[in-house]
């Protein structure tokens, strides 16, 4: 195990003792709207399958990843009997070619997934999400942003891409760089007002929200 998925495992464990963990996040119930109403569903970095497990039980086919394999087992236990068969799992590195076939997925989805990477491997990040979406397919992200509190803390790596703390790495996006990145998707709906349960408790609305369509 390197020290990168060591530090995964060990955030994976902190958050099982929240109480925010078992339930659908903001951002799922919400963007839930913008989705077809069944299909196949990636949902990429998953982390406990919160969502996962929330899109299953509205009909959808899911195969939930994550780059940890605490991670995996923390899915796995979440898989509850009405849901299984609904939900497969699978130890994906986001940062490297994603082994699925092109155009395999209606939706492909990511909350606070893809904002941890230099901006050249998110550029491949990207390149290989529209990859596995099908033409006419959904992409669903949510994202920090550079109005988010810790923006321009820690040690600099490079423009917008900071290490807070020790294996601690953030990304920060602007709405412009979200739209540079998903260029080539129609754009369906974006803000910057988008928050998790514990930036609502705090007042604090900042997340990029993105839903895009691939057209062809």
């Amino acid at each position: 195990m390197n020290k990168k998925e060591q530090w995964w495992d060990t955030k994976h464990d902190r958050y099982a003792s929240e109480d925010w963990i078992s339930k659908p996040t903001i951002f799922a119930r919400w963007v839930i709207a913008y989705l077809p109403k069944n299909g196949r569903l990636l949902d990429v970095a998953a982390g406990h399958g919160q969502d996962s497990v929330y899109f299953a039980r509205q009909g959808f086919s899911v195969i939930a990843t994550d780059f940890s394999e605490k991670a995996i087992q923390y899915i796995n236990k979440n898989i509850t009997p009405d849901i299984k068969g609904k939900i497969t799992t699978q130890k994906v590195d986001l940062s490297k070619k994603l082994p699925f076939e092109d155009n395999m997925f209606d939706i492909v989805y990511g909350h606070l997934a893809v904002h941890y990477f230099t901006n050249k491997i998110t550029d491949k990040v990207f390149k290989e999400l529209k990859r596995i979406l099908k033409p006419g397919g959904i992409i669903a992200l949510l994202v920090n942003s550079t109005k988010d509190p810790e923006y321009e803390t820690g040690r600099k790596i490079e423009e917008d891409y900071f290490e807070l703390s020790p294996g601690d790495f953030k990304h920060f996006f602007t709405i412009d760089y979200m739209r540079l990145k998903s260029k080539g998707l129609e754009e369906v709906f974006i803000d910057d007002n988008g928050t998790t349960y514990k930036d609502n408790a705090k007042g604090v609305f900042n997340l990029i929200r993105y839903v895009g369509k691939k057209v062809s």
